[in-house]
């Protein structure tokens, strides 16, 4: 992303009271297993690629039906 990474509009996000309890799920390709950057930003979904579609819309579902609560650790999907 050109000026902010997803670490950054993920906290701005968390940081405003009308979009803090929006879901926000991290898709990257350059994320390592154990990486707490998104934990630390509050992200509900991580998902790592490569990934199938299928894949995709499972997390998605997944994170959509758990919402988001602040300190609630994100989804980890396959």
């Amino acid at each position: 992303m050109p000026r902010l990474t997803g670490v950054e509009l993920c906290r701005t996000i968390r940081a405003d009271p009308a979009t803090a309890t929006l879901p926000v799920s991290f898709v990257s390709g350059s994320l390592v297993l154990g990486n707490s950057r998104p934990v630390d930003a509050q992200a509900t979904a991580i998902l790592c690629k490569p990934f199938k579609p299928a894949e995709l819309i499972a997390c998605l579902d997944k994170a959509l039906a758990a919402g988001h609560e602040p300190g609630q650790p994100p989804t980890q999907c396959p």
